[in-house]
């Protein structure tokens, strides 16, 4: 499923040295022409399920444990198989171990605040999202920003097809700029998942 390009060792060891350098790292045009299946099957789904906290975050959820779409299920198996793990070790060059795949959708009115909930209560992890959003604009809102206490480290926009890489440590946290009207009938469609990075003994 893979794009072939991101499969040779030359780009491998830019990837290796972007993401040192930088803690995150964005790979466009991610998956082949699959992908769009799973996009599809995804819109048509009826188990969304809408999460809504004033204080926190609003979006919807998909409800893997009532999902039977067999494009929709392949495709999370594949996110948490050992061919996709060990092309993220190979790049992060580091162990790792799935802690949790989630499918969510955030439209007009969604949200997510900075909230304490973000910072001391969990180990480092990286964290992983798979983008299959609407064409966006900046102007609708939805930007989903990565900021410690001190500075802003990462603006994540929605972009279709898009993978990105981001080594989270507890003093980071992050919040999704309120979607605007502007948006009308547009959605960021995104696959998040979290990594534990697993200490391998000498």
């Amino acid at each position: 499923m893979i794009n072939k390009a991101y499969l040779g060792d030359e780009l491998q060891k830019e990837m290796q040295d972007f993401f040192n350098e930088n803690v995150f790292l964005q790979l466009n045009e991610f998956l082949d022409k699959e992908h769009n299946t799973f996009r599809k099957a995804l819109l048509t789904s009826t188990n969304f399920k809408k999460v809504y906290n004033p204080l926190l975050e609003s979006k919807s959820v998909l409800n893997l444990k009532e999902e039977f779409s067999i494009d929709i299920l392949r495709f999370v198996e594949y996110f948490k198989s050992k061919e996709f793990i060990a092309f993220l070790e190979d790049v992060v060059e580091f162990s790792l171990q799935v802690r949790d795949v989630s499918i969510v959708s955030y439209e007009q009115k969604d949200f997510k605040l900075l909230s304490d909930l973000d910072t001391g209560a969990q180990e480092d992890y990286l964290e992983i999202i798979y983008d299959l959003s609407d064409t966006w604009n900046e102007s609708y809102g939805g930007i989903q920003t990565y900021t410690t206490k001190e500075e802003e480290i990462l603006h994540l926009e929605p972009q279709h097809n898009t993978l990105t890489i981001l080594y989270k440590p507890e003093e980071v946290m992050k919040y999704l700029k309120y979607i605007n009207s502007r948006s009308k009938d547009k959605k960021i469609l995104r696959v998040e998942m979290k990594f534990d990075i697993v200490e391998v003994e000498s």
